[in-house]
């Protein structure tokens, strides 16, 4: 999950706020300064933590470093060619976005959240990214200590006047979250006071046409930290964590805004979703990072998480904690194929060098540029309570407006419709020899072994029987696949001249650490 964006954010990124935001949603102004650039900071004198983010963790989902080379000259040419070209073609500031789909459960449709997903799915899939706004009421406590000044994590530097340019990013400041909401309260002040600009008169607009100017005209030089993929055992879950297994929970929940142990069980926790009923991935029993076990975000004024789509084209699901608000875009997957050609066209020697950029959210390209190329990309506002969704191949991306720091929290999902979509970005990781966080083609199997739904007869209302009939169906297509490319391939290897062939042993069906590992 990429993003603010799950994400990956992978992002992962997601009115009527119902209660969504906290104490936190200021910053006070007993507390003391922090530093006033993030590009200036010296090292903490803290120890990394051995354990907790991405860097430790799951090697295909740390991004950050990408691990780029360059000569001086190529990056000398790069940034004077951007240089040339902005000033051939003139600035245009970038005109406001068409909005995405925002969808308003009533309280009896949040009462079921996978069968509500499944309901809206199919209209914000067009969009890409699709925003829910609880019904008034919700308030899950917050169960990060936002003061806390003992456990650290790391940051990423970005470069946000270079982000076109595709590069990686280099490492930030280790901090506590009180010494991150310290930094990112005393950029933001710095950073205004520069412009002698009041912060209150800044509308979202405001924010959204200075982030694309710096981003395409590099007018200033501007570096911010980012805290990105942190490990909830580590850092926390802004909801609560219940050891208690929730598959087997009743699919209608008793929804009570008031109750504790609504929010301890519900699936709009995020640390229950994933394996919730009607979400595929309850069928994998391995914790993976990042994917069926959330990773939080926290972000300063303009931090950003860069075009990118969740692993293996997972849905992911983004839920603002506390904080300033975020810009989401969203290009849905019909346009993918279109969109990617245009980014390898706008930075081809990075792609000469690195035929996987897309994989590795570095990169920001302006929704005018989208435009231009008469690409569908559409936009939403995030606020505190607010979901995002993003969808099956769907690219997205944004950044923190960042009058003070923001925390979010994000993990994936999947629904049936999923099924030809991941086929899909399996044959791309094998494409681009890239290693999947799990292996379809044995996902696919458990999911055959056991039935997409042994529990459920439908998903709620919102899934009839053709519905289900119509998932059975893409999961047998996917089985004959598997089956024909098997076979297709054992005979290759006796045509090699392989002259023995050994059955493997049977075993358990299921998707385990020990096999994910």
């Amino acid at each position: 999950m990429r993003g603010g964006g799950r994400g990956r954010g992978r992002g992962r990124g997601r009115g009527g706020r119902g209660g969504g935001g906290s104490p936190h949603d200021t910053e006070s102004s007993s507390e003391s300064s922090g530093d006033c650039s993030s590009s200036s900071s010296e090292p903490s004198p803290r120890q990394r933590p051995p354990v907790g983010t991405s860097r430790s963790g799951r090697p295909l989902r740390t991004v950050s470093n990408p691990g780029f080379s360059h000569d001086a000259s190529e990056e000398r040419m790069l940034r004077l060619a951007m240089e040339r070209s902005a000033k051939e073609v003139g600035y245009e500031e970038v005109a406001p976005v068409a909005p995405a789909r925002v969808f308003y459960p009533t309280m009896e449709e949040f009462a079921n959240p996978v069968a509500y997903i499944n309901h809206v799915a199919k209209e914000g899939a067009r969009y890409g990214i699709a925003k829910i706004v609880p019904p008034k009421g919700w308030a899950p406590p917050h169960m990060i200590n936002y003061d806390n000044d003992t456990h650290m994590f790391e940051t990423k530097l970005q470069k946000v006047h270079r982000l076109q340019e595709g590069k990686s990013y280099k490492d930030g400041k280790d901090h506590t979250l009180q010494s991150y909401r310290k930094a990112a309260r005393a950029f933001k002040a710095a950073w205004f006071a520069r412009k002698d600009i009041d912060p209150a008169t800044w509308t979202d607009r405001d924010f959204e046409k200075e982030y694309w100017k710096i981003v395409e005209t590099s007018y200033e030089s501007l570096e911010v930290e980012y805290a990105n993929d942190l490990d909830v055992s580590v850092v926390g879950s802004g909801f609560p964590r219940v050891a208690r297994d929730v598959r087997h929970d009743a699919r209608d929940e008793h929804v009570d805004f008031a109750s504790r142990a609504y929010y301890d069980h519900t699936a709009w926790n995020l640390n229950n979703l994933p394996s919730a009923h009607g979400s595929l991935l309850r069928h994998i029993d391995a914790q993976i990072n990042g994917v069926n076990v959330p990773w939080v975000y926290f972000g300063m004024l303009f931090a950003s998480f860069c075009w990118h789509f969740e692993d293996n084209y997972l849905y992911s699901i983004n839920y603002m904690h506390t904080g300033a608000k975020k810009h989401w875009y969203g290009i849905p997957a019909t346009s993918c194929d279109t969109f990617e050609r245009v980014w390898k066209s706008l930075v081809p020697h990075r792609f000469d060098k690195k035929p996987d950029l897309f994989f590795h959210l570095v990169t920001m390209v302006s929704p005018t540029v989208i435009r231009q190329h008469n690409i569908d990309v559409y936009s939403l506002v995030q606020e505190p309570g607010d979901i995002v969704l993003t969808f099956p191949q769907g690219y997205h991306c944004g950044f923190s407006q960042g009058v003070f720091f923001n925390c979010n929290e994000a993990v994936n999902f999947c629904l049936p419709d999923w099924l030809p979509f991941g086929r899909l970005c399996s044959e791309r990781y094998r494409d681009f020899g890239r290693l999947s966080v799990f292996s379809h083609d044995r996902f696919m199997y458990v999911l055959a072994m056991r039935g997409l739904f042994p529990d459920d007869h439908k998903l709620g209302e919102s899934t009839d029987e053709g519905a289900l009939v119509h998932a059975s169906r893409m999961l047998l297509d996917e089985m004959n696949r598997i089956v024909d490319e098997e076979i297709r391939l054992r005979d290759q290897l006796v045509q090699s001249g392989i002259v023995m062939v050994v059955a493997m042993a049977k075993r358990d069906d299921a998707l385990t650490d020990d096999e994910m590992g």
